[in-house]
């Protein structure tokens, strides 16, 4: 858990564990690997970006690409450095063994469990794959091939289950496995959104003052306001400001660490 690989990007060390390389996030759709991102999302990114910002040649497949594997990356950074989901996802797994069990039990417990579950195997097919059986009266698609398990296979599965789960939940622990030195999405727009940014774009990224000097702007601002909104990840419901992205980027460079303790 503690073997971490070392990135840098524009001088700025980035120290990621191999677990946050590999695992997949929690939000699912119908995109790649649950990102939300498309071709025109992508597109609205770019622009927002500015038209004399972009360089000649953009690829906007290659762009793309990249900004779903950050999206994974944001997936990585929310779930394996909370010590909330450490401990939910550590909860779960118990509960499941328990419920799993319990229903083995219900199955199983004297002369009622053994008549209800002889009753209700007779609606199960003999084996996979069989045809779904007359004795299934609830069923409308008699003869077809049945999508269930034997019920001896659905016993089987059970008892699998609750040893998984029980597995599962000794293998990690109920805390996060990782700390960031500072909040996911501070990380996720100073270091893994930039790089991206400084990579496709061909410019350092930076913050400005634009409208007289009462607003934050700047290519690289931009283009993490976009990236973000498009790709779901907002502030309870709202976009993230640009205020927000030019801090955390001011935050890395200076080493400033506004990480809560609890989370």
């Amino acid at each position: 858990m503690s073997r971490k690989s070392n990135r840098r990007t524009s001088g700025i060390q980035i120290d990621l564990p191999d677990v946050l390389e590999k695992i997949v996030p929690w939000p699912q759709s119908n995109r790649s690997f649950g990102c939300p991102l498309d071709d025109s999302g992508t597109q609205r990114i770019v622009s927002a970006v500015g038209e004399r910002f972009v360089p000649q040649g953009l690829k906007l497949e290659a762009l793309r690409d990249d900004l779903v594997s950050c999206y994974i990356r944001w997936g990585s950074l929310t779930q394996w450095s909370s010590n909330k989901l450490a401990r939910q996802r550590f909860q779960r797994c118990h509960a499941i063994a328990r419920r799993a069990e319990s229903l083995l039990t219900l199955l199983d417990n004297g002369v009622i469990g053994g008549w209800v579950r002889a009753l209700i195997a007779t609606t199960f097919p003999l084996k996979e794959g069989a045809p779904v059986r007359k004795t299934a009266e609830f069923r409308t698609d008699q003869g077809q091939p049945d999508p269930a398990p034997s019920f001896h296979g659905l016993l089987a599965g059970l008892h699998r289950l609750a040893e998984s789960a029980k597995y599962k939940a000794a293998q990690y622990s109920d805390v996060a496995l990782y700390r960031l030195s500072r909040s996911p999405l501070d990380y996720f727009v100073a270091n893994v959104l930039r790089g991206v940014f400084e990579s496709h774009f061909e410019r350092p990224a930076g913050a400005s003052r634009v409208k007289n000097g009462t607003e934050t702007g700047g290519p690289y601002i931009r283009f993490a306001v976009a990236t973000l909104k498009e790709l779901g990840i907002t502030n309870k419901g709202h976009p993230y400001a640009p205020d927000t992205v030019a801090r955390a980027l001011s935050d890395v460079r200076s080493g400033r660490v506004r990480r809560k303790k609890k989370g």
